[in-house]
């Protein structure tokens, strides 16, 4: 237990001095605000944990339960940072989410106004009885449930973004959310366990207090890869600046695109016409050979508005950009794979020089459209 409470209490110190570097950073943002915002809460709602397992709620029980409401602001939390690092601006109104949390700080005054013996045997009489009050974990089960729901449509417009940076560049690696939904992914584990857990005090005798410290090396996890993120990743402002840059903000009011398109701009003609237009500009001058090729790039050389040259690319090849861009890449790599002139060049500088910006990329495509990995296609097809 000791080895546990040392751990969460690291954890929560870490989030604290994450919290005062993003506050003092010289390069300040809403984004950053916001992820200090999220680690101080997460770090508050530690020590409380912490505080149960070691004891020390004895010697300090006027902190107990402080961190108890914070817990509805994890999920408005994690959702509102999200939408900053895709929307670059907050939502009108999101002050409404933190009504719950409002309401339960409200609910928990008549504790905090208890003496210190009563906060203490309030602890010692339900905290620490593992035959937990089933109204207990009503709410356990119910605030992890609220999370869940921020963190589904968290989630959601991760992938609305994706989708929609798909349709207008041709690499993005560089501008992806990754780190934003793998943050999402580890907040959706620790509640389903979360839940499990609580759901399972109600038919297994558990001490409250352990399962609270244990559900909290999952914050501590989540602090942690919040810390690496800020400090060993490309600013996410730089990310969205790219993004605005070539196709402009995203919408607040964006809804995921139907999967079949019903409506087009272009004549049956003119569809025609540019289609010869677009295989001659890719086909012939080889453009896709651009690493740095965007649906704007290639509207600028076709004279088109990025929109038609989108509803080309989705009627002549039933797929966004991105894909679309990298089956001419990939068409070009084995060519040059079969071709002995480029016997003596490696399979990762031919896919550099066919627009490629990293080898997990390039093989991740290469599979995609051929079903084999690079060496396997190379060895099959040169004598």
């Amino acid at each position: 237990m000791h080895v546990l409470v040392l751990l969460n209490f690291a954890a929560a110190v870490q989030g604290i001095f994450l919290t005062y570097l993003l506050a003092h950073s010289r390069h300040k943002s809403r984004e950053s605000m916001l992820l200090g915002t999220l680690t101080l809460v997460l770090s508050v709602s530690l020590l409380g944990a912490v505080l149960g397992l070691s004891g020390y709620y004895r010697v300090l029980p006027h902190l107990i339960r402080v961190g108890d409401p914070f817990v509805l602001l994890y999920g408005p939390l994690v959702y509102l940072y999200v939408l900053s690092l895709i929307h670059r601006r907050i939502p009108r109104n999101f002050w409404l989410h933190g009504i719950p949390f409002l309401l339960y700080l409200i609910s928990v005054i008549p504790f905090y106004s208890l003496s210190a013996n009563e906060k203490i045997r309030f602890v010692d009489e339900i905290f620490l009885n593992n035959d937990l009050p089933a109204k207990v974990l009503f709410i356990q089960v119910l605030r992890l449930t609220h999370i869940s729901v921020y963190i589904f449509f968290g989630y959601r417009e991760v992938l609305n973004y994706e989708r929609r940076i798909r349709d207008s560049f041709s690499d993005i690696e560089k501008i992806s959310l990754d780190k934003a939904a793998q943050t999402l992914l580890l907040f959706l584990i620790g509640t389903l366990i979360s839940i499990v857990i609580y759901v399972s005090e109600g038919f297994f005798s558990l001490n409250f207090v352990l399962t609270n410290n244990l559900i909290g090396l999952f914050l501590s996890l989540i602090i942690y890869l919040l810390a690496f993120s800020t400090w060993n990743k490309q600013s996410i402002s730089e990310v969205s600046a790219i993004v605005d840059k070539e196709i402009g903000a995203i919408p607040e009011e964006t809804v995921i695109k139907p999967k079949v398109r019903t409506t087009y701009f272009l004549t049956d003609e003119q569809y025609l016409t540019y289609s010869q237009l677009l295989e001659e500009v890719l086909g012939k001058d080889k453009l896709f050979l651009d690493n740095e090729l965007t649906l704007a790039t290639l509207s600028d050389r076709m004279n088109l508005q990025p929109y038609l040259v989108s509803e080309l690319i989705n009627r002549f090849g039933g797929e966004p950009f991105f894909d679309f861009i990298n089956r001419y890449r990939i068409s070009e790599v084995k060519r040059r794979l079969t071709d002995p002139a480029y016997n003596s060049f490696s399979i990762l500088g031919i896919a550099f020089d066919c627009g490629f910006n990293s080898k997990s990329s390039f093989n991740t495509a290469f599979k995609k459209f051929t079903g084999k990995t690079p060496s396997e296609f190379r060895s099959r097809n040169v004598a």
